[in-house]
């Protein structure tokens, strides 16, 4: 049994707490303190719990709602941004992309591409326009024997030209900047093609940091 004033342990028979002093009736006793548990009474132990888990919730929520962390982890919680948003990555690096390209035999270009077409349809959105994905890319461009890269590249520099501007950054380069670089690369043994990509990842670099800024994600 426990006593009902301070909550410590009394022996049976006892008329007063030996802790407090307390005068102790026939079965008193607090009922949150009736089972121990490792040396804490169960109601306390329970009232930590759960004010833990409160202030584990509590925590948790302020960091969605202030951006706290920016996708960071942290403890046993991960934080993003206002409702949920993860920031866009920012430092896509030309050279780096040509080198892996290059020592995987193409196979990077793939997997760079799915990530630059992901990132641009979320920072880009509520434009209007949607960039296709890689495999429709792929198949339209094979079916029209290479015609549709041309226009999907006209497309997406026109689109990232755009919300350059919409995100507050001044550029030249567009969709027919481009294509121009596209088409001149067989005649300037395909360092056209290079140029225009290089366009490309530097105005997604562009478009997901103006992204990010007006998310409260930077």
């Amino acid at each position: 049994m426990f006593c009902s004033n301070c909550g410590a342990q009394i022996g049976e028979g006892e008329k007063f707490c030996a802790n407090c002093g307390a005068p102790v009736g026939d079965g008193q006793e607090i009922k949150k303190f009736v089972v121990p548990e490792e040396g804490i009474p169960q109601g306390e132990s329970s009232g930590f719990n759960q004010n833990a888990g409160n202030a584990a919730n509590g925590a948790y929520e302020q960091g969605i709602g202030n951006g706290a962390g920016s996708g960071a982890n942290s403890g046993n919680f991960t934080y993003a941004g206002p409702m949920g948003m993860i920031p866009r990555k920012t430092d896509r690096s030309f050279w780096l992309y040509l080198l892996l390209t290059w020592v995987t035999c193409g196979i990077y270009n793939l997997i760079f591409m799915y990530e630059v077409i992901r990132d641009v349809n979320i920072a880009c959105e509520g434009d209007g326009e949607e960039t296709q994905g890689l495999l429709v890319l792929i198949l339209l461009s094979i079916v029209t024997c290479g015609i549709y890269t041309f226009i999907w590249y006209y497309k997406l520099g026109n689109r990232l030209s755009k919300n350059c501007k919409r995100y507050g950054y001044n550029v030249s380069e567009d969709g027919v900047t481009v294509l121009l670089w596209m088409i001149l690369s067989s005649w300037l043994c395909g360092i056209g093609t290079y140029v225009a990509k290089y366009i490309i990842i530097s105005q997604t670099n562009m478009v997901c940091t103006g992204y990010n800024r007006a998310n409260g994600l930077a």
